[in-house]
């Protein structure tokens, strides 16, 4: 599995928007990727920062969003996110509650 993992810039002014937009576009589009098997997006209000990691099958698949998220910076601006870093990483393990072995 790999992961696509990111850093924002968040203007606190949009905050609403910004969580509109997560909830309405961003978390329906990503469920519909091909192989795509889990997702976190976070926010740290104090510093108005975001980060997300967003699990798929194969790197092939998480390349694909890694560009999609590339190619969206005019309404990323529209919304005051700001790309701080992005890449795309292999995933060596995992551990969930209740789950025995790796």
């Amino acid at each position: 599995m790999h992961a696509v993992i990111g850093g924002f810039s968040m203007d606190p002014a949009k905050v609403a928007l910004q969580r509109q937009e997560l909830h309405q576009l961003i978390i329906p589009m990503v469920k519909e990727l091909p192989g795509f098997v889990n997702g976190y997006w976070s926010y740290q209000p104090g510093d108005a920062k975001s980060y997300s990691y967003i699990v798929f099958e194969t790197e092939a698949q998480a390349q694909r969003l890694l560009e999609v998220v590339r190619a969206n910076v005019a309404q990323q601006d529209a919304a005051g996110v700001a790309i701080g870093w992005l890449e795309v990483v292999e995933i060596w393990g995992q551990a969930r509650a209740g789950q025995v072995g790796t």
